[in-house]
């Protein structure tokens, strides 16, 4: 009878370790592509622009602040447009030299090394964008914790977690002490 309960308590152990590792390679391959730039990554110098334009931009959406956050964005994109295409001119060869490589990127606006805050303001835009009567543009990048599938798998792993330690609690380990006495029991 006690080999049968350790049996179901190596199971579950064993289980739930393949769980957990399930649930690391979905989020692994759920997550490939999807990188959105948050406070928290950016370097301090777009934090910092990121700041002065929720200063700028910051409160309710009016539309000089609307055409201006457009903008800023669509002068972002066209940076990383031709910031792409230099790159892309590079890995086919078409540059002659490293100078003239560097000389062409030395070109694409400076904006470009802000592209993150400025990606991150335009999707708190777009978010307020949806309701300007009640929403405020903040300087915060809140997300859902989780979703989906994840949000069902990290319920089974806490149940899982949840059986594991019900097998422990029941069944108490041995102590031996100096004399050899014996202090729990298996029942």
């Amino acid at each position: 009878m006690l080999l049968k309960f350790e049996f179901k308590k190596i199971y579950f152990k064993q289980f739930a370790f393949f769980i957990a590792i399930a649930v690391i390679v979905i989020k692994a391959i759920s997550s490939v592509g999807l990188y959105e730039p948050d406070y928290s990554s950016l370097s301090v110098q777009q934090q910092n622009y990121y700041l002065e334009c929720m200063d700028k931009f910051g409160g309710k959406l009016n539309d000089e602040k609307e055409a201006a956050i457009i903008s800023l964005h669509n002068e972002a994109e066209t940076a990383k447009t031709m910031q792409d295409r230099i790159i892309e001119k590079n890995a086919s060869g078409e540059y002659e030299t490293v100078e003239a490589y560097f000389a062409e990127l030395g070109k694409v606006p400076e904006i470009i090394t802000k592209y993150d805050a400025v990606q991150l303001l335009f999707r708190n835009y777009s978010r307020v964008s949806t309701d300007k009567e009640h929403l405020v543009m903040l300087p915060s990048d809140a997300k859902g914790m989780t979703c989906g599938i994840e949000y069902i798998l990290i319920i089974f792993i806490c149940y899982i977690s949840a059986v594991m330690c019900y097998y422990e609690r029941k069944y108490k380990a041995v102590y031996i002490s100096s004399t050899n006495a014996v202090k729990g029991s298996f029942c």
